[in-house]
């Protein structure tokens, strides 16, 4: 899985993604350039009676340097938090918008 989550009032995009990462791996990063932007619907239902609500979701990807911090100090959202080469990472992907920024980071950080 990929870092995602939502903003905090008043956060940039690049803000956000620092932050979510730092939070769902323990790595401190500096963000580079965006990899790119995924949008998806699903369906939430906040308890049993409640009415299954539709959400809507852009998520933006960038590439990241780490610089400091500890993969030990990831949140409790993750139950694993490990390196791995990018061809290991596009084969674990579960989703395909997920190995397509994959790819494009692939090809992004070969042309650097």
């Amino acid at each position: 899985m990929l870092p995602k989550g939502q903003p905090n009032p008043e956060e940039t995009l690049l803000e956000t993604a620092t932050r979510e990462t730092r939070e769902e791996t323990g790595l401190e990063v500096v963000a580079g350039a965006q990899v790119g932007q995924v949008s998806y619907i699903f369906s939430w239902r906040e308890g049993a009676g409640k009415p299954l609500v539709r959400i809507f979701k852009s998520v933006h990807y960038f590439l990241m340097e780490p610089v400091g911090g500890n993969l030990d100090a990831h949140d409790h959202e993750m139950d694993e938090v490990r390196w791995m080469g990018i061809d290991e990472a596009e084969h674990l992907a579960s989703y395909k918008s997920d190995r397509e920024i994959i790819v494009k980071a692939r090809a992004m950080l070969m042309h650097q």
